[in-house]
């Protein structure tokens, strides 16, 4: 199966991040936020502490934490660990790059 992948430079490196162009696009028609990193931490450290049993594995943000013009879907975990799972451009002209500078 081809991914379709976003490149952003970060500290002189090329990394890849799955495309999530749809999934950003329901999001924010469904009236989802984009919020900060900080702001996310807070949030899922709130949701766990709120649900303390095993359902729940992992909360799901969309995160802005750089000038690069991309929102991140970030998984964070019960111990507070995330990672980046997909990566989608930010409304707006111009906004759409070959490689995206972090």
């Amino acid at each position: 199966m081809l991914t379709t992948t976003i490149r952003v430079q970060v500290a002189g490196s090329v990394k890849e991040y799955a495309q999530d162009v749809a999934g950003f696009g329901t999001f924010l028609a469904d009236g989802g936020k984009v919020v900060g990193l900080d702001e996310a931490r807070r949030q899922a450290r709130a949701f766990f502490k709120a649900n303390t049993d095993a359902t729940w594995t992992a909360v799901t943000f969309w995160v802005s934490m750089d000038d690069s013009g991309l929102a991140y879907r970030l998984d964070f975990n019960r111990h507070g660990s995330w990672n980046i799972k997909a990566a989608a451009p930010l409304p707006g002209i111009g906004n759409v790059k070959e490689v995206y500078n972090a």
